[in-house]
């Protein structure tokens, strides 16, 4: 019995580091990764990996960044941008210097 009070005392720690950083938990509970349900730990997984990659995303980070500016946007424009539209704005640029891609530039990192 102890094995399974310390498994959700793990998960449930893993879960609150998840919302530390900026996932979304609502409705996790450790049972459900422990019932394996693919839904909710591919959730899981997938916000966390979204979150370690759109960490360092800024241009103080990497000022290389503003080579992804429109005509006429500043420094201060691509400062407003989230961290995910600042993602999006360096696919879409290397999509669109891709010779191999005729698409339509992607408008998010769910449905496109």
């Amino acid at each position: 019995m102890s094995f399974v009070f310390k498994k959700i005392e793990n998960l449930n720690v893993a879960i609150n580091t998840a919302t530390g950083i900026g996932c979304n938990t609502i409705n996790q509970k450790p049972t459900f990764i422990m019932e394996k349900n693919e839904t909710i730990v591919l959730g899981l997984v997938w916000q966390i990996i979204r979150a370690g990659l759109l960490i360092k995303i800024s241009l103080n980070d990497n000022p290389n960044l503003m080579r992804l500016a429109y005509e006429g946007e500043t420094r201060e424009d691509l400062m407003k941008l989230s961290q995910e539209e600042l993602l999006l704005r360096w696919v879409n640029y290397h999509l669109d210097n891709n010779e191999n891609y005729d698409g339509e530039p992607i408008k998010n990192f769910s449905k496109d």
